[in-house]
């Protein structure tokens, strides 16, 4: 079974004040460039860890430099947390034959973690795949985060937390999508006292909830703003997080898009990094 990314208990501020948490750029903040590009934006931006993959699609790293190419971002100072994304139920995309090849290429970039999502609405059939997923992930030192959201499975807390404990995942917390399913401060502490939480993607957004399922998709993919611009209780949710958990900026925005990309992830990144301190500096 995959350790937990978290090291802390909840409650503990003393521990979260000795901390400051890992920061990484998500994939879906910049999936206007290639991984060589993305790369090279994150180079030398101060606290940022590094950044995940879109590799099923945007950021397809060539098969014969897997390797080559994971060790260059290594020797850069930087890290891949994650790749993404396999969705159960659904094709993976053109560059990614199998979910093994997914967690290979995970392993051999020197990646933490793959990212999956349950396009089935069958539990049962997410079940299954899960933890076949978390099988071979294991043998090879890879973790796995699911995310859940309104328009996936799961879709509920109960669910996202069941299949993480029977499972042996864990649960990618990505602030839009825990707020949207109408989750709290108090769901999330759920999350983190179950001892099932992966990494939090961190974002905000404007506006009240989307009323349809397509609404909500297109706020996801292109309408989320640098977080603590809009209206998510970012401060409360963070507050009942270890420090030690890790934090990936994901601002998908047609928006953002505009500004020039070394910009972009400066400016994702101080803003996020305003809102962390403000949560773990108390």
């Amino acid at each position: 079974m995959t350790e937990p990314l978290t090291t802390s208990s909840p409650g503990q501020e003393s521990d979260n004040a000795a901390h400051e948490p890992a920061l990484f750029m998500a994939a879906g903040s910049f999936l206007d460039l290639n991984c060589e590009e993305l790369h090279e934006v994150c180079l030398g931006v101060e606290h940022l860890s590094g950044f995940g993959l879109r590799v099923s699609g945007e950021h397809n790293v060539k098969k014969d430099r897997w390797a080559e190419w994971g060790a260059a971002v290594k020797a850069n100072g930087l890290k891949v947390f994650d790749v993404e994304v396999y969705r159960i139920g659904s094709e993976l995309g053109p560059h990614i034959a199998s979910v093994e090849e997914l967690i290979h290429l995970a392993a051999v970039i020197g990646a933490e973690n793959i990212l999956v999502v349950g396009d089935s609405r069958d539990r049962d059939v997410v079940e299954q795949e899960l933890r076949r997923i978390v099988s071979i992930a294991t043998d090879v030192g890879v973790g796995e985060g699911l995310e859940y959201m309104a328009w996936t499975m799961p879709q509920t807390l109960d669910d996202a937390r069941y299949l993480a404990e029977v499972t042996g995942c864990r649960l990618v917390v990505d602030v839009l999508h825990h707020s949207r399913l109408g989750a709290t401060a108090d769901d999330l502490a759920l999350i983190v006292e179950a001892g099932v939480l992966g990494w939090v993607q961190v974002c905000d957004v404007l506006g009240s909830t989307p009323t349809d399922t397509a609404a909500l998709i297109d706020e996801a993919r292109h309408k989320r703003v640098v977080p603590g611009q809009g209206i998510l209780p970012l401060r409360e949710l963070l507050a009942v997080v270890p420090s030690s958990t890790t934090f990936s900026i994901e601002v998908q925005s047609d928006d953002l898009l505009r500004v020039d990309p070394k910009e972009r992830v400066l400016l994702l990144a101080n803003a996020a990094r305003e809102v962390l301190g403000a949560t773990f500096s108390r």
